[in-house]
């Protein structure tokens, strides 16, 4: 009974210890992007690992910008709203028309970019989007999903005001 307990132990205390190792390394590999002063580039032809609308088209089913019922104010408190309600997210630059936000995945702690800006043309609140993993190849789906639920969250949070 006692060496079972120690081998459980042992297990439980080798892969603690291969997940924290893990989760320092893609820390390390993956640097966060400044946005502050740019605006990131397009998501590459082939890539699936980043997905946007707007001028940032890629992966979604909403290819050109949202055209939100409301002003810019009202667009950005939206995404802030959308934002917090995420779990894992924090926002990291943002000012009258632009946002940076980090949303993080639950178990290897994988760092996605999710950067929106908001423009009025001719009278109309424009919102593009894109949402791109740091490292790897494949996303599994996860930033496309994310921009839907931006794009859900902003069509239901409109206001009744029109134009900028």
């Amino acid at each position: 009974m006692e060496l079972s307990l120690r081998s459980a132990r042992s297990v439980i205390f080798a892969f603690f210890s291969i997940w924290i190792i893990g989760v320092a390394l893609i820390k390390v590999a993956s640097p966060a992007p400044d946005f502050s002063t740019k605006f990131p580039d397009e998501c590459s032809y082939d890539s699936q690992n980043c997905s946007g609308f707007g001028i940032w088209n890629h992966r979604t089913e909403q290819t050109g910008p949202l055209v939100f019922s409301g002003s810019i104010e009202e667009a950005m408190d939206s995404v802030k709203e959308w934002a917090s309600d995420l779990n894992r997210a924090s926002i990291i630059h943002s000012n009258l028309t632009s946002i940076h936000i980090v949303d993080v995945t639950p178990f290897l702690r994988f760092e996605d970019d999710v950067f929106i800006h908001i423009e009025c043309m001719e009278e109309n609140t424009l919102i593009h989007a894109r949402s791109s993993s740091r490292v790897g190849v494949s996303d599994l789906g996860v930033n496309p999903d994310r921009l839907d639920s931006l794009i859900s969250h902003l069509n239901l949070s409109g206001s009744s005001s029109h134009g900028c």
